[in-house]
């Protein structure tokens, strides 16, 4: 159930918005995703298999399925914005270093 709280996290739902009967899933997805389950790796067997591979320091995003449901995606563009993350705090950390450089050979 909805609680005011957790409409208050989100100022931009309402609670009608939230309602079951405005809900509209996606036969086909679910379909797609029951199948993959049953004739796939199971999902432990793919939890199992990533363990597995980051334990050998091996690359396990190719072990991560993308169907039905893209999550190889979405893992990988969730990396792609650490590694930005990552070079934009190095490019401050160089700027800072450049600007007072300039200050300091303004100051001679």
């Amino acid at each position: 159930m909805v609680t005011d709280a957790v409409l208050c996290r989100n100022p931009f739902r309402t609670r009608s918005s939230l309602t079951a009967d405005k809900w509209e899933l996606d036969a086909e997805f679910l379909t797609a995703l029951s199948k993959f389950e049953k004739e796939n790796n199971r999902l432990v067997d793919v939890f199992e298999s990533i363990r597995d591979a980051i334990e050998n320091g091996e690359d396990y995003t190719k072990l991560i399925p993308d169907t039905p449901f893209p999550a190889r995606s979405l893992i990988e563009g969730v990396a792609q914005l650490i590694k930005l993350s990552a070079n934009i705090v190095l490019a401050k950390k160089e700027v800072r270093n450049f600007a007072e450089e300039i200050i300091w050979w303004v100051d001679q």
